[in-house]
């Protein structure tokens, strides 16, 4: 079985970057799509030769180590030759982080309202808690960004003190 990629105690540091579907579509020349129907066709409850399961999930989003290519190669050669794999060539101990969506469950509010909160705060003196992991997209926008569960209490702190509505700009008043 894999060894999981532990990410860095202090959130403050560099984020691990996993990569996603997207990258593996590419690795193929297959579409994101066809890499999500291979998870499900080749799962690990119905298949002999599961797709190499990811290191990380993020709500419906799954990452990979990039150093994991070449299980996905393999994969695709047992694929094309129809033979079984064994648990050594897809297992890996999946570690589960809270994406924007959990995050804005915890105020109440939908995971586009924490997405925008991370661009409005990003570079003021009241910036959102790090994310521990980051899965890579094919841009920065399409990038999906994790944190540990047991970081709630740090976001719920980071709530209380945020500045108010209006704060970072918005609609200037009208003059009348």
């Amino acid at each position: 079985m894999s060894t999981p990629h532990h990410d860095s105690e202090k959130p403050d540091q560099q984020e691990p970057t996993y990569i996603g579907t997207d990258q593996i579509a590419q690795w193929f020349s297959v579409s994101p799509a066809t890499v999500s129907q291979w998870r499900i066709r080749f799962a690990v409850d119905n298949s002999d030769n599961p797709c190499p399961q990811p290191d990380i999930q993020i709500n419906r989003w799954a990452g990979w180590r990039s150093e994991r290519k070449a299980a996905w190669l393999a994969w695709d050669e047992r694929r094309k030759a129809k033979q079984k794999a064994e648990p050594a060539d897809y297992e890996a101990e999946t570690v589960s982080y809270a994406g924007p969506q959990d995050v804005g469950e915890w105020f109440g509010v939908p995971g586009g309202t924490v997405s925008r909160w991370r661009l409005r705060y990003a570079k003021t003196n009241m910036p959102c808690p790090a994310p521990n992991v980051v899965i890579k997209g094919l841009s920065e926008q399409a990038s999906v960004p994790g944190w540990r569960p047991d970081r709630k209490d740090e976001w719920l702190t980071w709530e209380k003190q945020r500045p108010g509505r209006g704060a970072g700009g918005g609609r200037k008043p009208a003059k009348s």
